[in-house]
């Protein structure tokens, strides 16, 4: 009688990790659709009735966004600070210009993301979409 047949012995396979996104690391670094820019107090860093097409995301400082009526008189709508998005009026509304200005209120360093990565990303990362709607 023959012995009986044993398998091949295989090798366990080598499984790399899997890298799980990060928002906080989406939101801290340059990449595709990204860019990091410095404004000093006082600059503009959009204004109303400018294209809407990217949303920012204000890693450092302080920023305050006003409308102008047409009567001439500006109003403030909102101050924002460290990890506040601004712009975002591009991805909820699909506004083609900007509604107000936003101008640094102290040194600043914000993310620029340009609206199709953005849209991109939500559609994507939940987790960043999580972050974005809190």
């Amino acid at each position: 009688m023959a012995p009986p047949r044993r398998s091949p012995t295989r090798r366990p396979r080598s499984f790399r990790p899997i890298k799980l996104f990060d928002p906080r690391e989406f939101l801290a670094n340059t990449g595709i659709g990204r860019t990091i820019h410095e404004y000093r107090a006082k600059q503009a860093i959009f204004s109303q009735g400018q294209p809407s097409d990217a949303v920012y995301y204000i890693q450092e400082g302080r920023v305050r966004l006003s409308v102008l009526s047409k009567q001439g008189k500006e109003a403030t709508i909102a101050l924002l600070g460290t990890d506040d998005f601004l712009g975002e009026g591009c991805i909820a509304s699909d506004q083609p210009v900007r509604l107000a200005t936003a101008t640094a209120i102290t040194n600043c360093t914000l993310l620029k993301i340009h609206k199709k990565e953005m849209l991109r990303a939500l559609h994507e990362e939940h987790l960043l979409s999580d972050m974005f709607v809190a």
